[in-house]
This record gives structure tokens, sequence and C-alpha cells, in this order.
């Protein structure tokens, strides 16, 4: 099973990203695609995708952060 929107990279996650990885593990989800919303969102989920190899990503800009 793949999760196909997710924002791992959630200030609720910071303290435990490495469990709530384990955690979709466990229940069966092979892959994640962690969303990129802005710049900063954008690089903090490539940077997550190199880290932990069921993470994918997507860079993108939301209208609500167009200039």
């Amino acid at each position: 099973m793949i999760d196909t929107h997710c924002h791992l990279d959630d200030a609720r996650f910071a303290e435990d990203i490495e469990a709530a990885v384990a955690r979709y593990e466990a229940a069966g989800v092979t892959r994640a695609i962690a969303m990129g919303y802005d710049m900063a969102s954008s690089f903090r989920v490539q940077a997550l995708s190199e880290r932990f190899s069921s993470v994918w990503y997507a860079a993108g800009i939301h209208p609500d952060s167009c200039e």
C-alpha cells in the first residue's frame, strides 16, 4: 500500500520521525509520498526521502505560497 499524500515534515513528527515511519511500515504501508508545499518544505521532504527508503517526495508550491 502507498500513502500518496502525507506531511512527514510536520512539526508533530519532529521528535519521533523514526517511530512514525516504523508505525506506517508495520501497518503495511510500503511507500509514503511526502508533499512539499513551499520551498522550505520541499527541501525538508527531499531530505526525509534521502534518510528513509520508504519515503518518496513531491516538491511543490501551494497557491497560497505564491507571491
